[in-house]
């Protein structure tokens, strides 16, 4: 079902149901086939990292297994170091997994993500075969002392792992060919009917500077910055896409040299004008911190996270003070700019794309990231595109980006 935005403009449910028969599904049911082929290469996919995550855990498990028959090692030391070695595994395999289902399941539907039981059973499933067979293999086979039969078996295991990486990165390239053609397809398709202003390039993006300019990540230096998807009306005073920001921090650890890649962000970023004249700046970030420790911690750690000179700004929005905290240079100006609203929409736009959301207001720009680990337009290889609903959610994401300044009521000129 479309969203409360929608009705805020002439494009109805019935023109879209009138757009997707006329030119959306002739042009995507010319994708099926190639979907058919990304599916079979997907699901092997998915094969194959099930079985790096159990060769990592049997090649780690045999290892353990090999020390701990050699002379001169003390049972009772190493056995609590075995299992204190076996829990941290455990921890980082359901992790991994669980991450994996998450991220599956959103490409089906990202309802299906926010069910905790089924991705909680799914997570259990996987994590049990991945250790259970890392367990088995890593004890039963690889699991000896040190000799010839030591080496033939653990170059058999990493053999293994290397010859099916081939194959992999190539159905992974299947993959990734498919999601780029869907959304050429969609964006080329869509645009004119949601703005005819505004022009797409699949390998432009937005600078360095303009990421800089937007203040919302804390950082060294930026070692990494890759920019596509490049959305922007003629004039450019509305302009978006897709970064992957990274940072490589060198760290000292036992007299070496370590390298640690971090990411900065990974999602949308957009920029557009801003007609309220302000006179400082005011952010809006993710109150990850509430929500983790409750009211009274929640302000400690966020005077501690965000920087000292902006202070926090208390919004009468209930709603929207549990999803998000307020930051600004001036608290009367934050509530100035955060008109009920502008708080509404930024509240409905959380509950659609169900992603870390942070704005910020300097100048005459907003700058709105939407983070995102994955692309929010990639539909994944299991997707039914002969789906009206699924193509109108991927419709639904592009409409709301293309048209927040309109949605936000950004046009609107109001003097202090």
């Amino acid at each position: 079902m479309l969203l409360n935005f929608f009705v805020t403009n002439t494009y109805t449910l019935s023109t879209f149901h009138t757009h997707y028969i006329s030119t959306l599904e002739p042009a995507i049911a010319r994708l099926n086939k190639q979907r058919k082929t990304a599916t079979i290469a997907g699901f092997i996919c998915r094969i194959f990292e099930l079985y790096f995550v159990t060769m990592v855990v049997s090649l780690f498990l045999g290892f353990l297994d090999m020390f701990s028959s050699q002379d001169g090692v003390s049972d009772s030391f190493f056995g609590a170091i075995r299992y204190f070695m076996y829990f941290v595994l455990t921890i980082v395999v359901v992790g991994l997994v669980n991450s994996q289902v998450k991220k599956r399941l959103g490409e089906i539907d990202p309802k299906l993500a926010l069910n905790n039981t089924r991705v909680s059973v799914l997570t259990l499933i996987f994590s049990a075969i991945a250790i259970g067979g890392g367990y088995l293999i890593g004890t039963l086979f690889l699991g000896s002392e040190f000799g010839l039969s030591f080496m033939l078996k653990w170059m058999l295991a990493i053999g293994s792992v290397f010859v099916f990486l081939g194959p992999y990165f190539l159905l992974k390239k299947l993959e990734d060919r498919f999601t780029n053609h869907f959304k050429e397809t969609l964006f080329s398709l869509s645009l004119p009917a949601i703005d005819k202003t505004i022009q797409y390039q699949a390998s432009s993006g937005l600078t360095q500077q303009q990421f800089v300019n937007s203040k919302l990540f804390t950082y060294q230096r930026i070692d990494t910055f890759k920019s596509r998807d490049y959305f922007a009306n003629a004039d450019k005073t509305f302009e978006g896409s897709f970064l992957d920001v990274m940072q490589i921090e060198q760290t000292q650890s036992n007299g070496k040299s370590e390298t640690k890649y971090s990411q900065l962000f990974k999602g949308y970023l957009f920029v557009t004008d801003f007609n309220k004249q302000t006179q400082g700046e005011t952010y809006v970030f993710p109150d990850s911190a509430r929500m983790l420790f409750g009211e009274n911690t929640a302000e400690r750690i966020n005077e501690l996270i965000h920087r000292p000179a902006l202070k926090l700004a208390i919004m009468e929005d209930p709603v929207f003070e549990k999803l998000f905290a307020v930051y600004s240079t001036d608290a009367v100006e934050a509530r100035f700019i955060l008109s009920p609203k502008l708080i509404e929409r930024i509240t409905e736009l959380k509950q659609h794309f169900y992603q870390d959301i942070h704005i910020s207001f300097i100048q005459n720009k907003i700058y709105l990231a939407i983070s995102s680990p994955d692309d929010l337009f990639a539909p994944g290889v299991f997707t039914d595109l002969h789906n009206e609903a699924n193509i109108e959610k991927f419709y639904e994401r592009l409409r709301w980006l293309i048209t927040f300044p309109e949605q936000f009521d950004l046009s609107t000129r109001v003097w202090r």
